[in-house]
């Protein structure tokens, strides 16, 4: 007998657990602003009675229900799926409010969480993708999810707000990811220009300061090499900037391509604007080592294109060859100190008659043979 009542007991339990709600029954939770009972039954309502009432109160209750998960700050990894569930309801979906409730909550979500991956993977999926939270979120990621997820900042990028994401230091180091990886040293103007609508919207471009430009192409790198046909591409890099890249990148180790004919080109104009020298010339010697991986002989010789661009800034651009020259000597006989050491690395190759030494008089190089001597 005992057992019989317990048996009835559960039954009864069950079937009240197991209620289905009406749309009565929904109207006075919609009424009563009961989110989240109401969030537990919306799919009770059999499809061929979900019309615009119900349609009307799920969209206004899902939203409810999230913003109220925001306010009280119950932000976690149940009710994250919880509300990714709702959203593969088309009639939430669709719902802006709603979409944009969902990932306010995902970016709350995805700051506290420190290995949500598959999460992420969801919300990529099922988001409507507002530009300005993704790239909320891009910026709570670490390092080498960044790199993985910069579809996240896609938008951003490419969006008529684009000037303000790019004045982020995130912003920036996201859309130099990206070009790095779309555009390559061999592209033109134009195909750059092309490949750019649906990398960035020009506009990005503005929101690099003078300052952040000079620094990302002081290495006279691949990435430098990239990021500056970008820029040159849409006009963005004025002449003194533009003539100290190009020369610096001659000075470095030069890869045949776009960049380098440019260089070429650009010793030509210098030669015949002696003002302009003047100035690249003060930019160059701010550097720290100065430039001049071009005069290191390897396996103690120097090669042809080290010969022939040696030849060129002789030609074209001799006070940058000259200065070298002197502080090579100035750092060796002692005249003049240098805290940080000597700038000019490579003076040996550089006083070698293969290299600058055919270019330099006789009187410089007995100097600096004897100044090596007392060193």
């Amino acid at each position: 007998m005992r057992n019989l009542i317990c048996l009835l007991i559960t039954l009864l339990s069950v079937k009240v657990s197991a209620v289905t709600y009406t749309m009565d029954d929904l109207r006075v939770l919609y009424k009563d602003k009961s989110h989240r009972e109401y969030m537990k039954h919306f799919l009770d309502v059999r499809p061929s009675q979900r019309d615009f009432e119900w349609k009307k109160m799920t969209r206004e209750m899902a939203t409810s229900y999230v913003e109220d998960l925001i306010t009280k700050n119950e932000v976690n990894s149940t009710q994250f799926k919880i509300i990714t569930k709702y959203i593969e309801n088309k009639n939430l979906k669709a719902y802006a409010f709603f979409t944009l409730a969902y990932s306010k909550y995902a970016r709350l979500y995805f700051q506290k969480c420190n290995d949500c991956q598959k999460d992420l993977d969801t919300y990529i999926s099922h988001s409507a993708r507002y530009p300005d939270i993704d790239f909320d979120i891009y910026k709570t990621l670490s390092n080498s999810l960044q790199s993985k997820y910069d579809n996240l900042v896609k938008a951003p990028l490419k969006s008529n707000d684009s000037i303000y994401y790019c004045r982020e230091e995130q912003g920036q180091k996201a859309f130099l990811q990206i070009i790095v990886k779309e555009i390559s040293r061999t592209d033109t103007k134009a195909s750059i220009i092309e490949k750019a609508k649906d990398i960035f919207n020009p506009d990005c471009l503005n929101g690099f300061a003078k300052s952040d430009l000079e620094s990302l192409l002081k290495p006279s790198d691949y990435n430098s090499e990239i990021i500056f046909l970008t820029f040159n591409a849409f006009d963005k890099i004025d002449e003194q900037l533009k003539s100290v890249f190009l020369t610096n990148y001659l000075l470095t180790n030069p890869i045949p391509g776009p960049v380098m004919n440019m260089a070429w080109n650009k010793m030509e104009e210098l030669s015949a604007n002696y003002d302009s020298r003047k100035k690249v010339l003060t930019d160059l010697l701010k550097y720290h080592p100065l430039r001049g991986e071009i005069f290191h002989r390897r396996n103690g010789k120097a090669s042809t294109k080290t010969k022939v661009i040696i030849k060129r800034f002789a030609k074209n651009f001799p006070e940058y060859i000259e200065n070298y020259a002197q502080i090579c000597l100035s750092f060796y006989d002692g005249k003049k100190k240098f805290p940080r050491g000597n700038p000019a690395r490579y003076c040996d190759d550089f006083m070698n008659e293969d290299v600058a030494g055919q270019w330099l008089s006789d009187e410089v190089r007995l100097q600096y043979s004897g100044a090596k001597k007392i060193k």
